[in-house]
């Protein structure tokens, strides 16, 4: 959800930031009840057609411009072919609308693209959001790690006992954190000695050390210096007495 107009107003008084807090629980409220968001199927679609040869395919009529995508899928075996079904993809209610890998007895493939390295016979799903071999752990098209016997997942960040991982991007910094335990791991909140990360991206302005979620449920978080909603500082707002 975009950042509403309002939030460019400047706060400078306690009543003007109790309102602000307010129409975000509004907004908030009007989004889980499907007033003003309702959540449904997106219409994508997305699969492999199989003859002579391999085609990848995305159909995505509700993209501004619609997305129409065709890709061979270069040197797969026809005959070998199979899909794998991320669990992600098969979860009603809009189960079965995406498929995004497959393998052959040669290779194990992301959209049109070969990943590199996986092994077609051993590679399984470990969650929504990551995938293994025998010998190294995957996300999308790309290997992140050979030491599979280590890693494990964070919500949707993971570990192999050295690096951190928000997908196919590596966290850098020493000191990663998870914010908010298992409880509020699938916000996508975390930080480091000094940075925090939303959703793998690096929150600017944000403090580390002082950094926590104050409403996360509507977005909103703070530090000694700042309010934060969707990531954006709230002008004027004052992280002591913002309701």
């Amino acid at each position: 959800m975009k950042n509403p107009r309002w939030i460019r107003s400047v706060f400078t008084t306690s009543s003007r930031t109790k309102l602000f807090s307010r129409l975000v629980l509004a907004a908030s409220a009007a989004g889980a009840s499907g007033i003003a968001f309702g959540t449904t199927c997106s219409p994508a679609t997305s699969g492999y057609s199989v003859g002579s040869g391999v085609t990848y395919f995305l159909k995505d009529p509700t993209s501004n411009p619609p997305t129409q995508v065709e890709k061979a899928v270069v040197n797969a075996d026809p005959t070998s072919f199979e899909l794998l079904r991320l669990p992600l993809y098969e979860r009603a209610p809009c189960g079965g609308r995406r498929v995004e890998f497959a393998r052959d007895k040669n290779h194990v493939y992301y959209r049109w693209q070969v990943v590199k390295g996986a092994d077609p016979q051993s590679y399984a799903f470990i969650d929504d959001h990551y995938a293994r071999d025998k010998s190294a752990v995957y996300s999308g098209a790309s290997r992140l790690t050979t030491r599979v016997d280590s890693f494990q997942t964070l919500g949707v960040y993971a570990t192999d006992g050295k690096k951190h991982f928000y997908l196919d991007v590596v966290i850098p910094d020493r000191g990663f954190k998870l914010l908010g335990g298992d409880a509020q791991s699938a916000r996508g909140y975390a930080v480091t000695d000094f940075r925090v990360y939303h959703n793998g991206q690096v929150v600017g302005r944000a403090d580390a050390r002082s950094f926590e979620l104050f409403k996360p449920e509507v977005g909103i978080t703070r530090d000694k210096r700042s309010v934060f909603f969707n990531d954006q500082v709230i002008p004027g707002a004052d992280p002591r007495t913002f309701e």
